[in-house]
């Protein structure tokens, strides 16, 4: 889900704060005012089935032979697309962390 925190007539950036050691990058913010969310999710599945069956047989007599083989094949492909679209009448208040850091439980 997208969800935009720039742009709109109204938008307002507040409680900035920065990274730690480096005032020129967002550590985190309040978004308010941003253009209203709109977008899409999609979700597509396919799947196929596919069954053979094949023998042969070979007949042989003196100096004479005869030799067959037979095989069937069937085989089915479905496909499913989801899509949801949404938009939302207005924009709502974002508490907004970027880069936020990785636990040290999680880096193991």
């Amino acid at each position: 889900m997208f969800v935009p925190i720039f742009g709109g007539a109204d938008f307002q950036l507040t409680n900035l704060t920065t990274r730690p050691g480096n005032a020129n990058v967002a550590q985190s913010a309040t978004v308010t005012g941003a253009n209203a969310p709109d977008g899409y999710y999609g979700s597509a599945n396919g799947t196929t089935n596919t069954y053979q069956a094949g023998g042969g047989a070979i007949w042989k007599h003196d100096n004479l032979q005869i030799s067959g083989d037979v095989a069937y094949t069937d085989s089915s492909y479905t496909f499913d697309l989801i899509n949801i679209d949404y938009t939302f009448r207005s924009s709502p208040v974002r508490n907004v962390v970027f880069e936020a850091p990785v636990p040290m439980a999680a880096r193991r």
